[in-house]
């Protein structure tokens, strides 16, 4: 991998690049050998910086698959909701 990444003039980001580790975060998701499922740190929508969402959808033997995903900054009223108010605001 490390070859063709030189041999094509792809830049890697040490302070980024992780190899052969447990569980990787990334967009929204961890990855695991347990699967794919929601990183809780991006789509907690009691953060202060944005609402994100992640819903997921049952595709049977306790499988759960997430059909999309995203996120938006919070308007500056929005700032001053209470958590509550946060987390209806994903809903909508």
């Amino acid at each position: 991998m490390l070859s063709r990444c030189y041999k094509y003039g792809i830049t890697l980001n040490a302070e980024k690049f992780v190899v052969a580790v447990p569980i990787l975060n990334f967009c929204g998701y961890s990855l695991s050998s347990d699967g794919i499922s929601s990183d809780e740190d991006k789509t907690d929508a009691s953060c202060l910086y944005g609402t994100g969402y992640a819903p997921p959808q049952d595709h049977g033997q306790g499988r759960m698959r997430h059909i999309q995903c995203g996120s938006r900054s919070l308007a500056d009223a929005e700032t001053h909701y209470a958590t509550i108010e946060l987390e209806l605001l994903v809903a909508v």
